[in-house]
């Protein structure tokens, strides 16, 4: 069966369905950086963000998604920009199987990458994230019954239409953040 498809022109690859695994990090003791208000995040500058803020390229009107290990929507960086608050959890959160039927993070890991994306202390206007005035929408697809390629498959199909209207387009997330990789394809 797998020769046969194979055969079509339209079938570039065909893989195993396997684990995935998250890319590896490391929890640094916390650096104390004086931040004042207003301020943003070293790295940010490091990528040239604040010149494209001055433009007007903040995210405004952008989505991002998180396929991840889930995310924390009560966290301060992030709570105001989940588009839960804004519309129906099914157009905002995808879920699989039995895990996190409602936006939690399993790990961490996918909160923090959502911060990347577009966190924004709005006590302080520490810039926190790359779009800070995106909103943002997510899979715990790390998380449950397993991480296997063909779950992301389905998070990355749900993204192509959250509100399961064909002829819209103003659901689908501008990004997806994907930190993780098939162990399967990494050189040993």
């Amino acid at each position: 069966m797998i020769q046969e498809l194979l055969q079509f022109d339209e079938i570039d690859k065909i893989d195993l369905d396997v684990e995935l695994k998250l890319d590896k990090y490391i929890i640094e003791d916390k650096v104390t950086i004086a931040n004042s208000p207003g301020s943003h995040e070293p790295g940010l500058a490091a990528i040239n963000a604040p010149p494209m803020w001055k433009l007007g390229y903040t995210g405004y009107g952008r989505k991002v998604m998180s396929m991840d290990t889930g995310v924390d929507p009560k966290h301060p960086a992030i709570n105001s920009q989940f588009e839960g608050k804004y519309n129906y959890l099914n157009q905002s959160w995808f879920v699989l199987d039995d895990s996190l039927q409602i936006p939690g993070d399993c790990n961490g890991h996918g909160t923090h990458t959502v911060g990347i994306m577009c966190g924004l202390d709005r006590n302080t206007h520490d810039t926190i994230g790359v779009a800070f005035d995106a909103r943002w929408i997510g899979s715990p697809s790390l998380c449950g019954m397993n991480s296997s390629t063909s779950r992301n498959i389905a998070g990355f199909q749900w993204a192509l239409n959250p509100d399961d209207d064909s002829t819209t387009t103003h659901d689908m997330p501008d990004v997806i953040n994907n930190s993780w990789y098939d162990p399967n394809t990494v050189d040993q």
